[in-house]
């Protein structure tokens, strides 16, 4: 209190005392304004009953300079009080306060004030705030250090959130309890607290999302009123959180964070060393420096780990938050990385011990061991990428042989400064031009040009479970860009075999780590030799030449569900036309087809080919059903070859529609050379 308000009690306690004969009940009196060390209040009012010691205490205003909040219309009730000439106290009294923010409060309250040492005590029992309890007991004045105990038990995190309105996220219930011991004497701080809280829920826009989490948080901080020093204990016991960067759950593990903190509370400035984050096989050392009245507090963040399991890292850590991506890893993994309040400073990381293949579950799509990587990386300056790897696979049965990728890195992008070549199979694939793009994203863009030698057709077919085919791959593939997990080629990708070409456009992949990759594509086929083809798949010997065109080819978990195919006989083909009797029983398989000619059939048994005009089948796929059609109409079908010379032979179908699964069926039973003849 200060010293002007003390001599005026002072005055009227010895008023009252000198006056015997005073026949009034109660005394009243008012302070404009009356403080002490942690508390102001404005506006006071007191009546004193002189009978029986009751104290009736009004206040417009509360100010707690530690606090942020203000009450005002404070009321007090105290039928057991106490004044005397040097102290006015209070037992089992009654308070009610309001604040803007938190609304009506009340509580049991007792006190004491020493108005010849100026000590004072405050306890505040069962407040309710909060939808919870609180518990307050405070002492100081008269050269004894300010002690508080504070106690609050199950504080909805809701209305607690309240009192943020502008920063907070938004709160889906959840309740905390918190205990603290604070003591401030000659410039000294002592602080201890632990906070628990349950079953809490939240979400930061449709970025960071939490549910149930359960934990507890202790810190304990002495020093001077300009600095204090202490540590930081964090134990994440239930609950998960998801962020677009990692996925945090402790119910099968809990979370744990432990801290040396450095606080200059003036400038609000936070430095945390020795820091340790531990969930099972996961650590990762830290330090930070937070600046709370900058626009962006982080100023400064540090992490690193040795020998890190990159499996557990990403099963646990990474994979929730991205779905998409289907990836068994394996390897240890070492990180120095540090941040600032611009983002990524510098990184510097190594890859031991490596492996990767995809997660699908039904096959393996590729695999990739012997893997190492070391990066360095500096924002002033850029850094470097080394990638190795000892051997991979494609569809474990195309061989991918040893690599070494080196690429220069910038600040959100990587490129290769030279050609980058990679065995496969017998042949070779040649990168050009190769960048990395958006590497401040989740999953970074990537593009490149490439140039793919020669091939065994042999040894892809049997990669892929194919019939055997004969021939070479090749291919040419330009404008190749991976976005927004996303495959497109802006160019055409060629391919040669059975001596002639094959043109890919529009190709594009989505989401081909995924569980349900989608391709899309048009193919063009031109010249095909048909006397290679139907030797290589064991169709019947046909030669001649086929032209065709696949549109709007749409894959769903590498499976057709849509297509626009047709294969035809080219105008003006130089070679001849001939076709076995095996070759026509298998057409006239495909959709129940019919033979007709100007030979009886008995006859046709012993002709081994026959001649003809023109070929050719198309199928339009849609919802598991081919619209079929050949290279004429004619009266009760379509023909799927018009013959020529004699013996002449006509193959007609009369299906107009077939069921896509029995198609591809009847197909590889024909391939295997199981086609049984159904002559009509």
């Amino acid at each position: 209190m200060c010293r002007a308000g003390a001599r005026r009690w002072l005055a009227v306690c010895c008023l009252l005392f000198s006056l015997p004969a005073l026949a009034a009940q109660q005394l009243t009196f008012s302070l404009e304004r009356l403080g002490g060390e942690g508390f102001v209040l404005r506006g006071v009012s007191l009546a004193v009953d002189l009978f029986n010691g009751a104290l009736q205490g009004r206040a417009a205003r509360l100010d707690l300079p530690a606090s942020a909040l203000r009450w005002r219309d404070i009321s007090l009730d105290c039928p057991q009080g106490e004044l005397t000439p040097t102290r006015i106290g209070c037992r089992g009294g009654s308070l009610r306060l309001d604040s803007r923010r938190l609304g009506r409060v009340s509580g049991e309250v007792g006190f004491d004030y020493h108005l010849d040492t100026g000590r004072w005590r405050l306890h505040l029992r069962k407040l309710k705030l909060f939808g919870g309890r609180v518990d307050l007991r405070v002492t100081g004045g008269g050269g004894r250090a300010l002690q508080l105990r504070l106690g609050a038990r199950r504080l909805a995190l809701e209305r607690l959130a309240r009192l943020f309105p502008d920063r907070s996220p938004q709160v889906n219930g959840g309740h905390v309890n918190l205990t603290l011991d604070y003591r401030q004497q000659a410039g000294r701080r002592w602080i201890d607290g632990v906070l628990t809280w349950g079953d809490l829920g939240f979400a930061q826009g449709e970025d960071i999302l939490a549910d149930g989490l359960t934990g507890v948080l202790r810190v304990k901080l002495n020093g001077t009123n300009k600095r204090l020093r202490g540590n930081l204990t964090v134990s994440l016991k239930g609950g998960e959180m998801l962020t677009p960067w990692a996925y945090l759950g402790a119910d099968k593990q809990p979370l744990a964070l432990s801290a040396k903190l450095d606080l200059k509370p003036a400038r609000q400035y936070l430095a945390v060393t020795d820091g340790r984050l531990r969930q099972g096989d996961i650590e990762v050392d830290l330090t930070a420096e937070i600046d709370a009245r900058a626009a962006r507090p982080l100023k400064r963040l540090v992490a690193q780990t040795a020998r890190l399991p990159l499996k557990t890292l990403f099963d646990d850590w990474l994979q929730p938050a991205l779905p998409d991506i289907h990836l068994k890893p394996a390897g240890h993994l070492s990180l120095n990385a540090e941040l600032d309040e611009t983002g990524l400073r510098q990184i510097n990381l190594r890859l031991t011990d490596g492996a990767l293949r995809d997660a699908d579950g039904k096959a393996e799509h590729y695999r990739i061991e012997g893997l190492r990587a070391v990066l360095s990386w500096l924002r002033a300056r850029g850094g470097e990428l080394r990638l190795r790897w000892r051997k991979a696979r494609l569809y474990r049965r195309v061989p991918i042989g040893a690599a070494n990728i080196g690429l220069h890195i910038s600040k959100t992008a990587m490129r290769a400064s030279d050609s980058i070549r990679i065995p496969v199979s017998d042949g070779e694939l040649v990168l050009d031009d190769l960048s990395i793009t958006g590497l401040d994203k989740p999953i970074p863009d990537v593009a490149f040009n490439a140039v793919l030698t020669p091939i065994s057709l042999a040894r892809i077919s049997k990669a892929f479970d194919w019939v055997p085919l004969k021939g070479e791959l090749s291919a040419v593939i330009p404008g190749v860009r991976y976005a927004d997990q996303r495959l497109n080629i802006a160019g055409a990708w060629l391919i040669r075999a059975f001596d002639g070409s094959m043109l890919i456009r529009h190709l594009s992949l989505a989401k081909p780590f995924g569980a349900l990759p989608v391709l899309q594509a048009d193919i063009q086929l031109k010249n095909l030799n048909l006397k290679a083809l139907t030797d290589t798949f064991s169709f019947g010997k046909i030669t001649g030449t086929l032209d065709g065109y696949v549109r709007g080819l749409r894959l769903e978990g590498w499976k057709p569900v849509a297509f626009d195919a047709r294969f035809y006989t080219p105008d003006g083909d130089p070679l001849p036309h001939r076709i076995s009797q095996r070759a026509v029983d298998n057409i006239s398989n495909l959709g129940g087809a019919g033979v007709s000619g100007a030979l009886s059939r008995s006859f046709l048994r012993f002709v081994e080919d026959f001649g003809y005009a023109k070929l050719g089948i198309g199928c339009r796929l849609r919802d598991g059903v081919c619209d079929m059609v050949g290279v004429e109409d004619s009266p009760q079908g379509y023909y799927l070859l018009k013959g020529s010379g004699i013996p002449r032979i006509d193959i007609k179908g009369f299906n107009r529609q077939a069921d896509w699964e029995l198609l591809v069926a009847k197909l590889i039973e024909i391939s295997k050379g199981r086609g049984m003849p159904k002559i009509q």
